[in-house]
């Protein structure tokens, strides 16, 4: 499932409508849609963009292995605005969605956003990775307030 076009509202295909879809350059986020009443949790889309590249993870599961949601886990780095040392990470239930924050400690966080499908694990797929800026602070507590929106959790 693709995000609907202009970055808002649109149908989707299988899944039912689309809603917001965060932007953030080389990044799209958005809800595929639909909820399965066997497996209730909230989902997240995933597109990356580079130069000559651009790869979907149209479907996973937006809790982390250790608990939150990816957007209180982007909300902890917000919180964390006056930076830190080492590396952040969020990995999704199904492994197939990585977030990797590292902060300089001059005012910038890198978004380093990673997806493999499942079909990864049985070792005949690919792997694709971009990395984006986010100033610490607002920045940060924005992004985690549009992802919230968007996954609606």
């Amino acid at each position: 499932m693709a995000p609907p076009e202009g970055g808002e509202g649109g149908e989707g295909g299988e899944g039912g409508g689309v809603g917001p879809v965060v932007d953030l350059g080389s990044v799209l986020l958005w809800s595929p849609g639909g909820i399965d009443p066997d497996y209730p949790l909230p989902k997240v889309a995933v597109r990356l963009r580079a130069d000559g590249m651009e790869a979907l993870l149209p479907e996973t599961v937006a809790l982390g292995l250790d608990g939150p949601a990816l957007p209180d886990f982007l909300a902890d780095l917000a919180e964390s605005f006056q930076g830190w040392v080492g590396v952040h990470v969020w990995e999704s239930l199904d492994h197939d969605l990585v977030v990797t924050a590292t902060h300089d400690g001059r005012g910038s966080v890198s978004l380093r956003w990673e997806i493999a499908p499942w079909s990864l694990w049985k070792g005949h797929a690919w792997r694709a990775s971009v990395e984006v800026d986010v100033e610490p602070g607002e920045a940060m507590r924005k992004l985690a307030e549009d992802v919230r929106e968007a996954l609606a959790v």
